[in-house]
């Protein structure tokens, strides 16, 4: 279950800098909002924070300043995942338990039992 995320990301080419901070309630089924609300932004960092820098939509060059948190619970265990484009950790409650990013990604995907593509399949409706 997620719990909560927090990001901060500058784009380059536009100069436009979007950020968020959002708590998940159990349950939740959908992110929903007008066009151009940052619906999309919003799965996007989700997926960044699971899965590293394959799961962003463009090349880790046109994000500036990217850093996100995710917050998530799995298997009656919190975590924490921390990442910006050149670091990333995660923690189990206050105890670090990986970091880099191939040693985050890798252990994302050892709690979840899958990885992105499996994410995209089974929990994720793009528009």
């Amino acid at each position: 279950m997620l719990n909560r995320l927090t990001y901060s990301v500058t784009f380059p080419s536009t100069g436009k800098s979007l950020s968020g901070d959002f708590s998940f309630q159990e349950g939740f089924g959908a992110i929903t909002g007008p066009n151009e609300a940052g619906k999309s932004v919003i799965l996007e960092m989700i997926r960044y924070c699971l899965f590293g820098t394959r799961a962003l939509r463009g090349k880790s060059d046109d994000y500036k300043n990217l850093k996100a948190d995710l917050t998530f619970t799995a298997k009656g265990e919190t975590y924490l995942v921390k990442r910006t484009i050149t670091t990333a950790r995660i923690f189990r409650d206050e105890t670090e338990i990986a970091n880099g990013q191939k040693g985050v990604n890798t252990k994302v995907a050892e709690i979840l039992g899958f990885g992105l593509d499996v994410f995209d399949t089974a929990c994720v409706a793009n528009q």
